[in-house]
């Protein structure tokens, strides 16, 4: 996920994603203009519990987000 470049359409970042990412891409959540998707990394043991989620305008990635 953080080799992905802004302004990637949405099927190349489908496609560069690993086996190990899944990504909700029927349920996003629409803030504004961006579409945030949720994404789940397996065997992820993060004791912090954050949230991980890529951003796209447009259909274009922007950005990835992490919050607790």
């Amino acid at each position: 996920m953080d080799n992905l470049e802004s302004g990637m359409k949405i099927e190349s970042v489908r496609e560069a994603m690993p086996d190990y990412v899944e990504i909700d891409w029927d349920n996003p959540y629409t803030v504004r203009n961006e579409k945030w998707y949720s994404v789940e990394i397996k065997g992820n043991n993060d004791v912090l519990g954050m949230s991980h989620y890529l951003v796209f305008v447009e259909n274009e990635y922007q950005f990835r987000e992490s919050k607790k």
